[in-house]
C-alpha cells in the first residue's frame, strides 16, 4: 500500500465528497475512478487506485481490522463524506 495514495483519498474524501459516489457496498470517485469497498466494514476494505489494488481480507484484517490505522481513517473519511454529501443533499432539496 502507498500511503500517499491513501492521504490524496482521504484529502479528496474532506474537500470533495460531491467528487464521489456512494453506494451501499462501494464509494467511487467520479473523475479518477478510485473504488473503495467497504462492504466488510474493516475486516475486508480494499481499495483500487492508481491501477493498484490493496488491502482485501487478511489475516491480519480479520484479528485486527479496527486497529490497523490506515484502514479505520480510511473506513471513517467514507462514512463522514457520505453522511455529508446526504445531509448537504437534504439541505438542499428542502431549500
Amino acid at each position: 500500500m502507498k500511503r500517499s495514495t491513501v492521504d490524496k483519498i482521504l484529502a479528496s474524501l474532506s474537500g470533495d465528497a460531491e467528487g464521489w459516489s456512494f453506494g451501499r457496498y462501494t464509494a467511487t470517485h467520479r473523475k479518477s475512478g478510485a473504488e473503495i469497498w467497504i462492504g466488510n466494514s474493516y475486516y475486508g476494505l480494499h481499495v483500487i487506485a492508481d491501477g493498484i489494488k490493496f488491502g482485501d481480507v487478511t489475516f491480519a484484517s480479520s484479528l485486527f481490522g479496527p486497529f490497523i490505522p490506515w484502514r479505520r481513517k480510511l473506513l471513517n473519511a467514507v462514512r463522514a463524506a457520505a453522511l455529508r454529501r446526504t445531509e448537504n443533499g437534504l439541505v438542499r432539496a428542502a431549500a
